[in-house]
């Protein structure tokens, strides 16, 4: 064999040598930050699956796993660049490993003929892969992020109890609107302009919710309505009682007594017309057919009497619906 092809084989060789122990370094180094690397984004996946379960169908994860790949890598090369070995110090490995007394250096430096080449075996020149070691650390972190991908997990408890909450008086609000629009009581005009208030009040953002202004302006707004509607309810249930009283019993009731409940019903009427809500048009019409002078046990103005009686007792249930209604404000002193 000539020289020239036993300084090509042997730097050959020697190349090999170092690519594998420089191999070794890194894999050592990338093992352990690959294991570390792993295991945490193991228990990311597990928090992600009970937090933001949709987000795990998309591509997001398997990006992070690919960038978590590439950079435990990178930084593990840079890390192990301080052991890494070249040409020379693989053939002074290659010299040592097979008693060559120095022949391989002292060729590389010019000073000595190369040696015949012989191939050598990696028991020889201690570099023998323990795939077991090398490929476990990696193996067995991957195992744990396919167990927290797939392992059952439970739905986060108590993650309604992380939603801002409107205030109260806002769905009270809207179930006496819900009652009265029930009710046939109010016009659903009236009804839709206090609806759009309380929107207005929701529109705000979240945070402002429970502040001074938003507070001071739903106080207002609870008040105002549950006035109205017991006002509403204070003038249907006169108008109601006094029908009865003067349908049932007005050839018993005195002059003075009748027109004392003529003035009441004239008064409660008037108050229905000044009432802050406007009251249903069907209501409102039959209400106007009454005629407190021509009340009497067999006959009204516009109503048959049982026209008359089922009025009063359609009142009489109105004012029950409204009398249910919780969290009205108290009642001025004088009220009913």
């Amino acid at each position: 064999m000539s020289a020239g092809s036993s300084e090509r084989l042997w730097r050959s060789e020697a190349a090999a040598v170092a690519r594998r122990v420089n191999t070794g370094w890194w894999l050592e180094r990338f093992n352990l930050l690959l294991a570390v690397g792993l295991i945490l984004f193991a228990v990311a996946v597990l928090c992600l699956r009970t937090l933001i379960p949709d987000w795990m169908e998309t591509f997001g994860p398997f990006v992070i796993l690919g960038g978590l790949v590439a950079g435990t890598a990178l930084w593990a090369f840079f890390w192990s660049k301080g052991r890494f070995i070249g040409k020379d110090e693989a053939l002074v490995r290659l010299d040592d490993r097979l008693n060559l007394n120095n022949q391989l250096s002292a060729a590389n430096r010019e000073v000595g003929d190369w040696p015949e080449h012989r191939a050598s075996k990696s028991d020889e020149i201690g570099l023998k892969w323990r795939w077991e070691v090398a490929i476990l650390p990696g193996v067995l972190a991957g195992l744990m992020v396919v167990a927290a991908w797939f392992v059952p997990v439970l739905e986060l408890k108590g993650k309604e109890e992380l939603v801002t909450h409107e205030p109260n008086a806002w769905g009270q609000m809207e179930e006496w609107l819900a009652t009265l629009e029930e009710e046939e009581l109010i016009d659903p005009d009236s009804i839709e302009a206090i609806e759009d208030k309380i929107e207005d009040l929701r529109d705000q953002p979240e945070e402002e919710w429970f502040g001074h202004a938003s507070l001071e302006a739903t106080d207002t707004l609870k008040e105002s309505l549950g006035r109205d509607i017991q006002d509403l309810s204070k003038d249907l249930g006169t108008i109601e009682r006094d029908l009865e009283a003067l349908r049932s019993f007005s050839t018993e009731l005195s002059e003075a007594g009748k027109e004392m409940l003529l003035r009441e019903m004239e008064d409660a009427m008037k108050n229905l017309a000044m009432n802050g809500m406007e009251i249903n048009s069907e209501l409102a019409k039959q209400l106007g057919q009454i005629d407190p002078s021509q009340v009497s046990q067999e006959m009204m103005k516009n109503l048959t009497a049982e026209q008359m009686q089922q009025l009063q007792e359609g009142l009489g249930q109105k004012c029950e619906a409204l009398g249910s209604m919780d969290g009205l404000p108290p009642m001025a002193e004088g009220g009913l």
